[in-house]
């Protein structure tokens, strides 16, 4: 299974977030999508959940192009967590995690089935604890908790998360991880915009690096983050080393002098 992009081009305001670019996510697979600021990274992730129709180019779910697929079939099957995630009515945060279940709902009230599913989300996002408060009086990380939540209810095929990391404590952060990995342990495909090259290094099986709206480079960890690529993507001089446990440890030394 995969969720594909085939030339893919998109512009905003004249200018093309995306050039024609083209692509893979996997099944069972963390892919990292990485990049400067305003090389299309977050463009690229509306696309791939269907939010964003491209000019040309085609997005495709198991070879079967994406907008040909019924709305209520692709909410079931790719969830989507967006970058500044925001609540807007006071909703007891149970029944805010219940909304991740609507695409699975034939009549009004709540199966066994979904039941299980909100549970088992809440519990995955450590905030079951908070069921019962309103939404609106909770911190941003709680916030951030409760919509990934919500995402999960749904049990979708693909998960696609924006900076899903940038409300939370280390703590949760390092919980949050540890739900992607089971994820993709179980067979779902994680595409997640990351800004921290590090922590691409060490959760990523696959990454696709951006640059000017390009794919610069798609592949593993070791291809992808190359000083070369590093360099020309950043402006920064990186290695790619490994830590005491053999994990992949990415190691930003400086700032490379813009050329004048």
């Amino acid at each position: 299974m995969a969720l594909s992009f085939r030339d893919v081009l998109v512009r905003l305001g004249g200018h093309a977030a995306l050039g024609g670019v083209s692509g893979e996510l996997a099944a069972g697979k963390i892919t990292a999508i990485l990049g400067p600021n305003g090389a299309g990274k977050s463009t690229l992730l509306a696309c791939l959940a269907g939010l964003r129709r491209p000019e040309a180019g085609t997005i495709l779910l198991d070879g079967q192009p994406l907008a040909s697929i019924a709305p209520r079939i692709r909410a079931q099957t790719i969830g989507f967590l967006p970058q500044r995630g925001e609540v807007h009515w006071d909703l007891r945060v149970d029944a805010l995690i219940a909304l991740g279940r609507l695409p699975f709902h034939q009549n009004w009230g709540q199966s066994a089935e979904d039941a299980k599913a909100i549970a088992a989300a809440m519990q995955a996002s450590d905030c079951a604890h908070l069921s019962q408060r309103g939404a609106l009086g909770l911190s941003g990380g709680e916030q951030a908790r409760v919509l990934l939540a919500r995402v999960l209810a749904g049990q979708p095929k693909w998960l696609l998360a924006d900076e899903p990391l940038a409300n939370l404590d280390p703590g949760h952060q390092l919980d949050v991880l540890e739900i992607f990995r089971s994820c993709a342990q179980a067979g779902m495909g994680i595409g997640l915009v990351v800004h921290d090259l590090g922590l691409a290094a060490r959760l990523a099986d696959h990454i696709i690096l951006l640059h000017q709206g390009h794919v610069l480079a798609e592949g593993p960890c070791a291809l992808v983050l190359s000083p070369a690529n590093l360099a020309m993507a950043f402006g920064v001089e990186a290695q790619l080393n490994q830590d005491e446990n053999g994990r992949p440890r990415l190691d930003v030394l400086r700032r490379i002098p813009a050329k004048r």
